[in-house]
């Protein structure tokens, strides 16, 4: 009776965090519902809003971009300027000036603590600068999508594959209808069979591979028609062949006229499959100096031939 006890307590806890996520309000209401239920359960779920938080923080940023603007060829999406980015005072990036245009397969490339994760957090305003403006000429940050890195998400949360990848509609159904139309169902089944998923609607994330998770993550933003994509080490722990369906995807995006950024491990795949790239490397300060331009030139003149950097 004890355990039955528990094991619906705990589901009423999930059906509440899910809900309190998916309207945005949870930053008021947890800490009520966690002085009420007992804060543990509740604070662990709120870790889940790292992995739905892009859909909320677009959200709430509603009405304090600016607005959007046509694309054209070369414009100008975001201006990085004078960007010092950090934590508790302490520079990660420091000055960093720097321009994305549209239509750009851009990969960011650096060692350990140089500011690279930060960055892309920095750009989906998810981390106030220390100094200087990043500026959006360019584009609303609600077109922005962002992939957070595997390794932070919380794959126990009792969500399946088609839950999953339908809140990549949220934006355009608001978070009060329902996601079974069939305008939902028959977007979701499409992203699905693009990204190999077929059959694992009723999947739980906690029952996929590290491949699979990440395939739901880009069926998932393939719903959002974002303009502009940030993928935090989209391909590690991945093995070969989701890498490559995954890239196919990219270049597909990339044709339509969407800008990727991407942060790598990987030299060869970089040369390879984008164009340009930006090196953030340490500087003597030490903060971090930055590099950007062709891919082959950046990664042969900064990279390979300095040893003041290596990949991982």
């Amino acid at each position: 009776m004890q355990a039955c006890k528990s094991a619906c307590y705990q589901k009423k806890c999930y059906v509440i965090t899910f809900l309190l996520i998916r309207t945005g309000t949870e930053s008021v209401w947890f800490k009520h519902l966690a002085a009420f239920f007992g804060s543990d359960l509740f604070m662990e779920r709120y870790r889940w809003i790292t992995l739905l938080g892009n859909v909320r923080m677009t959200l709430q940023a509603h009405g304090k971009a600016p607005d959007f603007v046509q694309d054209q060829n070369n414009q100008v999406l975001i201006h990085c300027h004078n960007l010092t980015l950090g934590y508790d005072r302490h520079p990660v990036i420091h000055h960093f000036e720097a321009k994305i245009s549209s239509g750009q397969m851009l990969a960011i490339v650096g060692g350990n603590g140089t500011g690279k994760s930060t960055l892309l957090k920095a750009i989906m305003g998810q981390l106030k600068p220390l100094e200087g403006s990043i500026d959006y000429p360019g584009i609303n940050i609600k077109a922005i999508a962002y992939l957070p890195q595997l390794a932070q998400l919380d794959r126990s949360f009792p969500i399946t594959v088609q839950e999953m990848v339908s809140s990549g509609l949220w934006l355009r159904t608001g978070a009060f209808r329902s996601l079974r139309t069939l305008f939902t169902r028959q977007s979701v089944k499409e992203v699905l069979k693009k990204t190999g998923l077929q059959g694992f609607e009723q999947r739980t994330l906690q029952a996929l591979s590290g491949g699979q998770l990440q395939r739901v993550l880009f069926a998932r933003m393939l719903l959002q028609n974002a303009d502009l994509i940030l993928l935090d080490e989209p391909f590690t722990g991945v093995d070969h062949a989701t890498t490559q369906h995954l890239l196919t995807i990219l270049h597909e995006l990339n044709r339509q006229g969407k800008t990727i950024l991407a942060v790598l491990h990987d030299p060869a795949l970089v040369k390879e499959h984008f164009p340009q790239t930006l090196l953030l490397q340490r500087g003597p300060e030490p903060c971090c100096q930055a590099v950007i331009g062709q891919s082959e030139w950046v990664l042969d003149h900064y990279l390979m031939k300095k040893a003041d950097i290596q990949l991982p």
